[in-house]
Parts: C-alpha cells; structure tokens; sequence
C-alpha cells in the first residue's frame, strides 16, 4: 500500500500525519469513513497517523466550495469526542465554532 509506505518514511523523521474525517463533505458514506478512520487512525491497530481532524461544517453543493457550521449539537457531539489512546483530536475549522458566529465569516 503507498500510503503505508509514505507513513513508514515520515514516522522516524518525526512529522506527524493527521487524517480529516471528510465529514462535512460528504463524498464517503458512513461505513467507508468508519473505515477509512480505523485503518489510517484507530487505537487497536499500529495506525499511522497521529490523530483525527474533524469536520465542524456541511459542505454546499456546485463546483465552488462553500459551507455552513454543522448543527451547534453535532459540533459540541465531536468536540467532546476524545481518543482513547492519546493521539490527537483536531477540528476544521474554528470559522465554524458556535463561538466565532458573527466574528469570522464562511
């Protein structure tokens, strides 16, 4: 697998790889993402990478990329979410955050 292989290489020279969950745009369904996040971020597995960036908006549809914030209780669901094995949990993007409404634009 080239993925794995990159992974290899990257490991000893101390960069760490984060994978986005793909949420917010929607282009796999929830099984493929499941798995995708098992094999490339889980715990029970030597998954390579460090962490997981989650998704905090709902892409629109159309050629040019636009979004919207996910629900306030889905964004407060993912950022409760935590790894059980200490790798990271990042969120894109902050734009999105109940917080920023009003501050920063998307």
């Amino acid at each position: 697998m080239a993925i794995a292989n990159c992974w290899n290489k990257l490991k000893p020279t101390g960069v760490n790889v984060w994978v986005q969950d793909g949420s917010g745009v929607d282009k796999l369904t929830a099984e493929q993402r499941e798995r995708y996040l098992q094999a490339s971020a889980d715990c029970q597995s030597p998954a390579p990478a460090s962490g997981i960036v989650y998704e905090l908006f709902v892409a629109g549809k159309g050629k040019t990329f636009t979004a919207k914030p996910k629900p306030d209780a889905e964004i407060a669901s993912l950022l409760a979410k935590r790894s059980s094995c200490g790798k990271d949990t990042l969120y894109f993007s902050l734009r999105y955050l109940p917080v920023a409404h009003g501050i920063l634009e998307y």
